[in-house]
């Protein structure tokens, strides 16, 4: 798949699909997809970027850890705004985080 596409991003709070999950945020970028591979920041497109504070509370996993979720809807160059003719590829995917460090490689063992 190659060629410019209008690209919908949302956050969610559980795997179902909206209006069953609330969506906690939501933006619409233009992006050029080459052979299936794109790059996007979510949250470029918005002043202020993502909000940190839906990343907060309920509802959470066996862990105590917040739930959210990523759905990426996609149409093609010429759909027209969000939601119209927009394809969700579903199902939505958990957001996690993984460990990182800068300075971790360079600190002496305890």
């Amino acid at each position: 798949l190659t060629g410019n596409f209008f690209m919908n991003f949302q956050v969610l709070d559980g795997v179902a699909l909206p209006p069953t999950s609330n969506v906690l945020f939501s933006e619409t970028q233009a992006v050029t997809v080459t052979n299936g591979i794109f790059n996007v920041i979510v949250g470029s497109a918005t002043a202020g970027g993502v909000p940190g504070s839906i990343f907060l509370g309920a509802p959470l996993d066996g862990n105590g850890f917040p739930e959210r979720y990523l759905l990426v809807s996609v149409c093609s160059s010429s759909c027209g705004s969000f939601p119209t003719n927009f394809d969700a590829l579903v199902p939505p995917r958990r957001i996690t985080s993984s460990v990182y460090s800068i300075v971790g490689g360079t600190l002496p063992p305890p």
